[in-house]
């Protein structure tokens, strides 16, 4: 099932809950996240010749992409609402578009996942020296369950949780 409709049947108490996804305020009024499973990386990636780097003073006045839908457009959107950087978003609808806009110059900055960009270097001719990527931040990915589940299995997360750093070793 898509991700945003396991999302909502999950907030509407109708399945206990829903994975992969990092921790949001939404999202914790209806439901817990476990133990992370491990962290994805978001990058900024930019034009390899292009001379920007998050140390970069023009690197906040670049224009900067993200897929719509994602915590990173919503992020990115926050970041511009507040002066952060200077441009609006440009939502784009996958990783291959945002890529191939950055590669013809209509974006200067992209904001990935590390998972997403490894598939669309692994779909077309781009790779990794194409570009050069900078960590925005790592996220935390685990599974949301429903309250009204963990009321019901009080025992359920802690046990859950146990099981995930065990498995983590």
């Amino acid at each position: 099932m898509p991700w945003a409709r396991a999302q909502l049947v999950t907030e509407r108490g109708l399945y206990d809950g829903f994975f992969v996804a990092s921790r949001n305020d939404k999202r914790d009024q209806y439901a817990v996240m476990s133990e992370p499973f491990f962290n994805i990386d978001w990058l900024f990636i930019v034009n390899r010749e292009s001379g920007l780097s998050p140390d970069n003073p023009k690197f906040l006045k670049g224009i900067f992409a993200a897929n719509r839908g994602t915590a990173r457009n919503a992020w990115l959107k926050n970041q511009y609402d507040n002066g952060i950087i200077s441009h609006e978003v440009v939502t784009t609808t996958d990783a291959m578009r945002a890529l191939m806009m950055l590669a013809l110059g209509r974006v200067d900055i992209v904001l990935e996942n590390s998972t997403n960009l490894d598939a669309v270097f692994q779909q077309t001719s781009y790779t990794s020296s194409d570009f050069q990527s900078f960590v925005a931040k790592s996220v935390p990915m685990g599974v949301y369950f429903n309250k009204d589940f963990l009321n019901r299995h009080p025992d359920f997360l802690n046990k859950f949780n146990a099981g995930i750093k065990e498995c983590k070793k």
